[in-house]
């Protein structure tokens, strides 16, 4: 255009200028007119978790009565969930469908969301490429690691001998009653004691049944540190997932309370609970104790405090029991735990949590 206004030749102007409105033209028509494509996209077929590839299936289907099809396309991902997918879309007609495969694998739990699928448009000169957004994204939830643990003593040697029995096929008895609390299975309830004291009362243990136990998960932020801490809560909430998962599918009754208090759902419900659990504003054990009752505790702590271990001794002490603890960061309260008897481990880094968890693993133990 410029060399025709200097030479004065209006047939190169009007060269010029389609050369200049073409690109525009084409890059408006790609984004105007309508995709008539539909997608839909499922994972799974199990539930994502932290650590394990998890499969993307995405079908697109032409709707069009035009062939449409020669196109890449891209699925964004989330960086916690891995790298963005570009894939080959084939030649479609109307009403024919493709599907479309990728995997993810999640670094990090919580809810994530993949796509929308971006298809790239290009025109039959190679002038513009257009990427247009096709279909809805799709939600993610990412449950945290569960990794396999050995079998696990707990409570101390009180507890040995219980896990003892249990895994014997004996009994375990334990007459012992206390009031109901929130979470408490309702088979669990002696109706001849309710009836007598006018409340609620809960065997501990029935007879011909394994103690329940309570994984008590430390979610206080003061307990890890705020965000520097996060590392060492992400490690606890697997730790608490892996003894909730194990000890589940060796048949023994289990639940995991938080430090606020939450009694959290058994099996995959519990996985997806502790999927999207924060650390919580509260700075207290005591009201997770009071729901875990006389249960047999192990208590996943972030920094165990001496008032922590203060808070600790005296429950147990109360229901006549000891307990196992493991820590993510150093505290005072360790000393005083283990002066009384309670198995204690320290847990930290990457190293597998089998290998991390000597004190929590023996002969005849619960889970064996």
């Amino acid at each position: 255009m410029v060399c025709a206004l200097v030479l004065d030749e209006r047939d190169l102007l009007r060269a010029g200028v389609l050369l200049l409105v073409l690109p525009v033209l084409t890059a408006l028509l790609h984004t105007l007119l309508p995709l008539r494509l539909e997608v839909s996209r499922s994972v799974g077929p199990e539930p994502a978790s932290v650590g394990q590839p998890c499969p993307v299936t995405t079908e697109v289907r032409a709707v069009a009565r035009q062939p449409a099809g020669g196109l890449l396309v891209l699925d964004p991902v989330p960086a916690e969930l891995g790298r963005d997918a570009v894939l080959a879309l084939p030649r479609l007609r109307a009403r024919e469908s493709a599907v479309l495969q990728h995997a993810l694998l999640p670094t990090r739990r919580g809810e994530h969301r993949v796509g929308p699928l971006r298809v790239s448009l290009t025109d039959a000169l190679g002038l513009v490429q257009v990427q247009r957004p096709v279909g809805a994204a799709t939600p993610v939830l990412v449950r945290p690691r569960v990794e396999p643990l050995r079998p696990v003593v707990l409570g101390g040697a009180a507890g040995a001998e219980t896990a003892a029995r249990a895994s014997s096929g004996h009994a375990v008895r334990d007459t012992q009653l206390r009031g109901y609390v929130p979470g408490d299975e309702i088979r669990s309830i002696h109706w001849r004691s309710s009836a007598r004291r006018d409340e609620l009362m809960v065997r501990t243990a029935e007879q011909g049944q394994r103690a329940r136990v309570t994984v008590l998960l430390d979610n206080r932020d003061s307990a890890f540190g705020g965000p520097a801490g996060e590392p060492a809560f992400e490690r606890a909430v697997s730790l608490a997932a892996s003894l909730a998962e194990h000890l589940r599918r060796t048949s023994t009754p289990v639940r995991v309370v938080t430090a606020d208090a939450a009694v959290l759902a058994p099996g995959g419900s519990g996985l997806d609970q502790l999927a999207v659990l924060g650390l919580s504003a509260t700075t207290e054990l005591g009201p997770a104790l009071a729901v875990a009752g006389s249960d047999e505790l192990v208590a996943v702590l972030g920094e165990p405090g001496a008032a922590d271990a203060t808070v600790l001794l005296e429950h147990r002490a109360r229901v006549g029991a000891a307990g196992t603890v493991a820590h993510l960061l150093p505290g005072d309260g360790v000393p005083l735990l283990t002066g009384a008897g309670w198995l204690v481990t320290a847990v930290g880094g990457s190293t597998p949590l089998a290998d991390l968890l000597p004190a929590f693993s023996a002969a005849g133990s619960v889970g064996r």
